[in-house]
């Protein structure tokens, strides 16, 4: 695979928008680099990371004036390289044409995110930070913590729904903001395609297993929650179909499943959707850029 990242001798924004004062985004594009500093491994949450991206940078632009610019860097994963990044940019000693930074938006490690805004807060530079397990937060005046929502995976959900005709189903989340805030988005997907949900409340000493009035139940158990307890659980009825709709930590799952349990991991969009979502959403970037000609050779390989 490719690298679109430079090397942390020159760390240079894979986007740029012409603008003054400038807003910066440092995003995990790539997980990790390779000895010489390039980016590897390409993220499969890149495409749901510019749709945050872009509502976290209206959020910011609100307050700054319209001719905001915007530099878009790729972090890969690494703390050196993204404190790297927020260095170079705010250490204006001696530069004649720099212009202001005014906030910094990041959907990196949640490591990463922390020491940024360890950073920058000395310099009254507001941070929003782009979450796998939170909901929108407040932390402080200079800091916001904002809900990372995938658009096609509830999606995805809905359509296997429609393809198997299952149109009464049970659907609840596990303890998790952002499961709670993935249900609600299926939620009204599963409406406007004509698919009753019964929305159950689950707790850890909940009865809600045996409460099950449908063949058919949808559980969002997005986050950082181990969810080997519930399989576990889920195994005892056979009566019933579970779809378990996760994401990194289905990737932790060491429980053995029943025939009637199913583990729901996104993947990459299809090449069409990903076109049709960066020229219609994100119009600041063409498809001459390299992050997107990366994504659309990974997507096209699927």
């Amino acid at each position: 695979m490719p690298s679109f990242g430079d090397s942390l001798q020159d760390i240079k924004p894979e986007i740029t928008v012409e603008g003054s004062p400038n807003i910066v985004a440092i995003v995990d594009f790539h997980l990790d680099t390779d000895s010489d500093g390039n980016c590897i491994d390409l993220s499969r949450t890149g495409i749901d990371s510019l749709m945050a991206l872009k509502w976290a940078n209206e959020i910011l632009d609100k307050n700054t004036p319209r001719t905001t610019g915007l530099l878009l860097y790729d972090s890969c994963g690494s703390l050196t390289r993204a404190l790297k990044i927020v260095g170079q940019l705010i250490n204006t000693q001696g530069c004649s044409n720099c212009t202001e930074i005014v906030g910094f938006i990041t959907f990196t490690k949640e490591d990463i995110q922390t020491k940024v805004l360890e950073v920058i807060r000395p310099f009254g530079i507001v941070h929003v930070g782009i979450s796998q397990g939170s909901q929108t937060i407040f932390s402080s005046d200079l800091s916001l913590t904002v809900a990372a929502v995938s658009i096609w995976k509830s999606k995805a959900v809905v359509r296997i729904l429609e393809e198997f005709h299952w149109k009464h189903i049970d659907a609840f989340a596990i303890n998790s903001p952002l499961a709670s805030t993935e249900l609600e988005l299926f939620l009204k997907n599963a409406f406007l395609n004509d698919i009753c949900v019964r929305r159950l409340q689950f707790t850890d000493n909940s009865s809600i297993l045996v409460n099950l009035s449908s063949d058919v139940v949808v559980i969002f158990v997005s986050g950082h929650d181990n969810i080997d307890e519930l399989l576990s659980r889920l195994t005892s009825d056979s009566s019933k179909t579970f779809l378990i709709v996760g994401d990194s930590n289905i990737d932790l799952v060491t429980s053995e499943l029943g025939n009637n349990t199913y583990l729901l991991k996104e993947q990459s969009p299809v090449v069409q959707n990903i076109q049709q979502y960066l020229e219609n959403e994100f119009s600041i970037i063409n498809k001459s850029e390299p992050i997107l000609a990366e994504f659309l050779k990974s997507a096209a390989l699927l």
